[in-house]
């Protein structure tokens, strides 16, 4: 496969918009080959932009629903893969944090029994919530192959008792198994970051958490990274209503942790211990 060299290019990126489109299709056809396309599998692509994963997903036995916001690309896309030549083509022109994903969801696995596979080079200014809208919607979803920030890989996987270790990593360990399957140099982009890039593969298929008791045990976690540098006995005040609960509820083997030594499983006992006094957000 060739390479796309800046002259090719139909859309001027936006800086905005959080826009590196990908260049290299053996980097491309890498990244697609992660999601194990099959037959009767639902593909939802985030953000394909000009289509350099795209024009490799039409491809699979798969179908395709793409959800793209840029206007420019919704066209360009509309245009490249016309509905009567890529019947298994779909195109949703909005904001994925908009995108009815679990109602979605749902409807493909009522047809098929399959749960969809989502993919996407993912915009760095909202890797943030794009991944906790995976997270919420993880119970619908079987893998999602993602292409993001190095940095923000890393935390997706750090150890406990390191810099990287936070609510992101506390969050994926929850809902997905979650690992690094390749970088990207920058030269690989269009306009070049100032950033490396990694393909993050998070394979749903064994959770540790329902939907519900995520929502219950995230709270825990934000207030106690929300201040890392605090003790437990501190940080947590501001999710309980009172003090009384924080000495007589939580162990005291607790008390003078910080949240970065804490494992997702001491987080779900704390949460356990006091979730009837936690609001859910």
């Amino acid at each position: 496969m060739r390479n796309f060299n800046r002259s090719q290019h139909q859309i001027k990126p936006v800086k905005s918009l959080g826009q590196n489109f990908l260049t290299d299709q053996n980097i491309a056809k890498s990244i697609v080959e992660l999601l194990e396309a099959e037959s009767d599998d639902m593909l939802i692509e985030i953000g394909p932009g000009e289509g350099a994963l795209t024009s490799i997903l039409v491809e699979t036995p798969a179908s395709v629903q793409a959800v793209e916001f840029d206007r420019r690309a919704v066209e360009y896309l509309k245009t490249h893969y016309p509905q009567d030549l890529f019947p298994k083509f779909n195109l949703f022109g909005g904001d994925i944090r908009r995108f009815p994903l679990a109602e979605f969801a749902s409807e493909h696995r009522s047809k098929t029994g399959k749960k969809p596979k989502i993919i996407g080079n993912i915009p760095y200014n909202i890797t943030s919530d794009i991944l906790f809208l995976l997270f919420d919607n993880a119970s619908y979803l079987e893998r999602a192959v993602i292409t993001m920030q190095r940095e923000v890989a890393q935390r997706l996987v750090a150890n406990l008792r390191t810099k990287d270790y936070g609510i992101l990593t506390i969050a994926a360990s929850f809902v997905s198994h979650p690992r690094i399957a390749m970088s990207i140099a920058p030269e690989c982009f269009f306009p070049k970051p100032k950033i490396h890039s990694s393909v993050v593969i998070l394979d749903f298929s064994e959770q540790m958490l329902t939907p519900e008791r995520f929502k219950k045990v995230m709270p825990i976690v934000r207030a106690g990274f929300n201040q890392r540098r605090k003790m437990l006995s501190n940080s947590l005040r501001s999710v309980l209503p009172t003090d009384e609960m924080l000495l007589s509820d939580i162990p005291t083997r607790y008390f003078n942790k910080r949240a970065e030594e804490l494992t997702p499983n001491d987080f779900i006992y704390i949460s356990d211990t006091i979730r009837a006094q936690i609001p859910t957000v």
